[in-house]
C-alpha cells in the first residue's frame, strides 16, 4: 500500500495573512523598513528567507491587497445580507416563475417567503440571463466548447437549478454537485458539479468548478490575495487558488487525504463486498459524500469520482472548464494529478476550457503545463471577452511575475475573435482614460444590439449595461458569463483576418 502523506519538496513561498490585521497595519506595512529587511511584520507578512526582494520594495501593492482584503472581511457579514436581499429582489422583478408563485401564495393567505432552493430561485449571476440551452448538436465544432461555458454558468445556481439544468434541460447525467472544504476560510466555500454526457460518442464527463461569487467576500479575498507558493516541480502558484482546490495542512499536496481516496484501499473493499456480496451482487458503494466529522476537499474528491468513472468505461473521456476562479481551479487541478503521476486520468483528458481565468502561476508553471499537456494531448483553451479585468490579474509586473500561456481567444465586443499567445494587453491598466472610454462607448453599443436582438441580451443585463456607460464597472460587467457564452456560440474570425 502507498504511504498516506507522500509529499514532494514544497520551496518558496510569499503569504499575507489578514487575520490578524487592523487599519493601523496597513499604514506600518507601507512605512515600515522592517519589510524592506526582510523580518516579519506582526505575522501578517512571512516569506521564505530566498524570496524575490523586489516585492518586498514594494509596499505599495502589498499594503493594497491588505486593505482590500481587511474592507471585505469587515464587510463580509454585511455583503452577504445586501446581495442576498438584491437576488430576491432581482428574483421578484425578473423571473415569472418566483413573482407567479409569490403571488399565489399571497392569493391563497400564505406567508410570501422565497424558496432559495428552488429550481426557479436563480443567483445575481443567473439573473442577467437565465437561459442555458444547447441548442448545437454533438458532431459541431462548437458543442464541447458551449457546453463548458454554459456548465461554467450554471455551477453558480443552487442544486436544484443544476439538476433541473443537467437532467432537465440537457439530458445528462449529474454525477454530483459539491460544496467543498477550504481550510484557508474555514468552511465550504468551493463548489464544483460533474456529468456525464453520453449523446457524444466517445461520452464525456464534464468538470465545472464555480467562479467568484458577487456578494461572497471570502472568495474576493482570494482573488485580490497576492501570497504564492513554490513548489520545484511545477513553479510559482497563486497561494489562495491552491487552497480552494483543496491544499493541505503544511502547504502539501498528499498522494492520498483517507483510505477511500486510495486506488489499492479501494481495489481490496471491492475484492471484501465481492466475497461477502457474491460476484452477481454489487460492490459497497462509492463514498463521496462527506463521512459525520469529515471534510471533503475539491481535487481528492474529484479525482475519486474520475477514476471510477473512467475505469467503467476505457473510451470515456473529460473535460474540465470553469469561469473566473473557476477557471482558475480547471487549470490548476491538472497541474496536481500531473504532480501526483496520475497519468492514468490525465490520458483521459481531452480538454481544459477557461472563461475569464485570472493569472495562476509564473512562466516557469506554464512551462510545465505546456510540456503535461503536450504530452498527454490535452486542448487548453483560454477565453477572454473584450475588457474583462480579471484575466488581467495578478499583475505579470516584475514584481508579481504571474503570467498566462497557452492559446487564448481574445473576443471583442462584436464577438470577433483573434488567437493570441504571450501578453495579454501590457498597457491595460496603463492608459486608463483610453480604457474607460473604450469601455462605455461598448457599453453603449451593446445595449443598442440588445434591443435590436433580444435573443442576445435579457432586461437585466441590459440595465447593468446602460449604467456601465456611465460608471467606470465596464471591467466587471464584461467579465459575466453570458457575454462568454455569447462568444463562443457567435464568434467569428473578422472578415480578412481568416488564415
Amino acid at each position: 500500500m502507498e504511504p498516506n502523506t507522500t509529499t514532494k519538496g514544497k520551496g518558496k513561498y510569499f503569504k499575507v495573512d489578514i487575520n490578524e490585521a487592523s487599519v493601523l497595519d496597513i499604514f506600518s506595512i507601507y512605512f515600515s523598513k522592517k519589510i524592506v529587511r526582510g523580518t516579519r511584520e506582526r505575522n501578517i507578512i512571512s516569506f521564505h528567507p530566498n524570496v524575490n526582494k523586489k516585492i518586498l520594495e514594494r509596499p505599495g501593492i502589498l499594503s493594497a491587497s491588505v486593505l482590500v482584503q481587511l474592507c471585505f472581511k469587515l464587510i463580509e457579514q454585511l455583503f452577504s445580507g445586501v446581495g442576498s436581499r438584491f437576488e430576491d429582489l432581482i428574483n421578484i422583478m425578473f423571473n415569472d416563475n418566483i413573482f407567479t408563485q409569490l403571488l399565489i401564495n399571497k392569493l391563497q393567505g400564505k406567508l410570501p417567503v422565497l424558496d432559495k432552493e428552488s429550481e426557479s430561485y436563480v443567483s445575481a449571476i443567473g439573473c442577467l440571463d437565465k437561459r442555458v440551452d444547447l441548442d448545437i448538436n454533438p458532431d459541431n465544432s462548437k458543442y464541447f466548447p458551449l457546453l463548458s461555458a454554459l456548465a461554467s454558468k450554471v455551477v453558480y445556481e443552487n442544486k436544484n437549478f443544476v439538476k433541473a439544468a443537467v437532467e432537465g434541460q440537457w439530458k445528462m447525467e449529474l454525477l454530483g454537485s459539491y460544496d467543498f472544504y477550504n481550510d484557508d476560510h474555514g468552511s465550504n466555500t468551493t463548489q464544483a458539479m460533474i456529468f456525464h454526457d453520453k449523446h457524444a460518442n466517445p461520452d464525456r464527463i464534464i468538470v465545472a468548478f464555480r467562479g467568484t461569487e458577487p456578494f461572497d467576500a471570502n472568495a474576493w479575498c482570494t482573488d485580490f490575495d497576492i501570497s504564492w507558493l513554490s513548489f520545484p516541480e511545477f513553479g510559482k502558484i497563486h497561494y489562495g487558488f491552491m487552497k480552494a482546490l483543496g491544499l493541505q495542512e503544511g502547504d502539501s499536496w498528499p498522494q492520498h487525504i483517507d483510505n477511500d481516496d486510495n486506488p489499492h484501499c479501494q481495489s481490496m473493499i471491492e475484492k471484501l463486498s465481492s466475497l461477502c456480496c457474491g460476484k452477481d451482487e454489487q460492490p459497497l458503494p462509492e463514498i463521496v459524500q462527506a463521512k459525520e466529522g469529515q471534510n471533503l476537499y475539491a481535487y481528492y474528491t474529484i479525482r475519486k469520482v474520475l477514476r471510477k468513472m473512467l475505469n467503467k468505461n476505457t473510451k470515456t473521456k473529460f473535460i474540465v472548464t470553469g469561469h473566473s476562479l473557476g477557471g482558475a481551479l480547471a487549470v490548476l487541478f491538472p497541474a496536481v494529478l500531473a504532480f501526483h503521476n496520475e497519468d492514468s486520468i490525465l490520458e483521459k483528458l481531452e480538454a481544459v476550457y477557461t472563461f475569464g481565468q485570472p493569472r495562476v502561476g509564473n512562466s516557469s508553471f506554464g512551462r510545465y503545463m505546456k510540456k503535461k499537456f503536450k504530452e498527454f494531448g490535452v486542448t487548453y483553451n483560454r477565453y477572454v471577452y473584450n475588457n474583462d479585468i480579471v484575466p488581467r490579474v495578478p499583475l505579470d509586473n516584475s514584481v508579481l511575475m504571474f503570467r498566462h500561456f497557452g492559446n487564448c481567444f481574445l473576443y471583442d465586443s462584436h464577438y470577433f475573435y483573434k488567437e493570441i499567445t504571450g501578453h495579454l494587453h501590457e498597457h491595460y491598466f496603463m492608459r486608463l482614460l483610453f480604457t474607460y472610454m473604450k469601455m462605455s462607448w461598448d457599453a453603449f453599443r451593446k445595449m443598442a444590439e440588445g434591443l435590436r436582438r433580444p435573443k442576445r441580451e435579457s432586461l437585466p443585463l441590459l440595465v447593468i449595461r446602460f449604467a456601465a456607460i456611465w460608471f467606470p464597472w465596464s471591467a466587471f460587467v464584461d467579465h459575466n458569463p453570458q457575454d462568454y457564452i455569447n462568444s463562443v456560440r457567435f464568434g467569428r474570425v473578422r472578415p480578412g483576418e481568416e488564415n
